[in-house]
């Protein structure tokens, strides 16, 4: 595989699959981080990360379920 342009070792926040919305169980949740970490090993991404899956609420969709990081 080439050197990537821009040399990228961890990412952040991913978006969240149009699948995983809702009230996703643990189940979903599990295989949306695979599916994460699949994308992200091929690309040569260092530290492959859940991209805060695990850190959105469906009670909370005014900010993705990401009220901690606005309030």
């Amino acid at each position: 595989m080439p050197e990537p342009l821009i040399l990228t070792t961890t990412v952040g926040s991913y978006p969240t699959p149009a699948w995983l919305e809702g009230m996703p169980t643990e189940e979903e949740r599990s295989d949306a981080t695979r599916v994460v970490f699949n994308i992200q090993r091929p690309a040569g991404i260092d530290l492959p990360h859940d991209g805060a899956l695990y850190r959105c609420d469906p009670e909370h969709p005014p900010t993705h379920g990401h009220t901690g990081c606005f309030v």
